[in-house]
């Protein structure tokens, strides 16, 4: 059943199961979402996909960056750091909405995203209670000062983060976002630390940052589903 509701002045994607429930609530941060949510959907079909509207270098992005702001990565006149305001529209007007509407299962939430989407997730990973568990792709965590972020505000058990890369992306593109493989392998390495191996994974793909998307998010999801049968 895939919905378009509007919730708290955002326009959201839903789509969730014809029957049953308790459901798994799954949040992504894609774009795109009325046609990658049937995709998703038919790799789990348990879960309750939202994805709400989203400006992409606003809401995705856990603070500002005055080095980025004035860069050709956002030329649009974007204002980044909105991360903290959507994620706190997310728990207190995306996620009691839903859960007035469908049976959700409130101890298994998790948040997926893609690039920056993918920066956004793990990041609220580590910020809300609300989440469990995260899918971090090709995720933008060449952001300036996420490293230092991550050693100070690394998530505990029994939270679960899965992360995944394309081999080619620390190999293109402008300067600063060539450090995403080394910051990727030290985000992975802080949470093992802390997370533990059953409870983290670093998942390297081939291609680039465009690479066909789908296979990824079908490894992350059989991860989140199945951890003891993946990797």
């Amino acid at each position: 059943m895939l919905l378009n509701p509007m919730i708290a002045g955002r326009r959201c994607t839903v789509l969730a199961p014809e029957k049953g429930g308790p459901f798994l609530l799954s949040v992504c941060c894609c774009g795109q979402a009325q046609e990658l949510l049937p995709q998703l959907a038919a790799l789990s079909p348990n879960r309750l996909w939202v994805s709400p509207e989203a400006d992409w270098d606003t809401d995705f992005t856990p603070w500002p960056a005055p080095s980025l702001q004035e860069s050709r990565l956002f030329s649009d006149g974007s204002s980044l750091g909105g991360g903290p305001s959507f994620l706190k529209w997310v728990e207190n007007q995306l996620l009691p909405a839903l859960a007035a509407q469908f049976p959700l299962d409130k101890s298994q939430n998790s948040i997926l995203g893609y690039s920056l989407g993918g920066l956004f997730a793990l990041w609220a990973l580590c910020e809300s209670n609300f989440f469990t568990s995260c899918a971090c792709l090709s995720g933008s965590l060449w952001y300036p000062g996420w490293c230092e972020y991550l050693k100070q505000f690394v998530p505990t058990p029994p939270k679960r983060a899965y992360l995944s890369l394309g081999k080619r992306e620390e190999k293109s593109g402008p300067a600063v976002m060539r450090a995403v493989g080394d910051d990727t392998r030290q985000s992975a390495a802080l949470l093992l630390e802390a997370l533990g191996e059953e409870n983290t994974v670093l998942e390297w793909n081939s291609g680039g940052h465009f690479a066909p998307a789908l296979p990824r998010w079908e490894k992350a999801l059989r991860w989140l589903d199945h951890p003891e049968k993946s990797i």
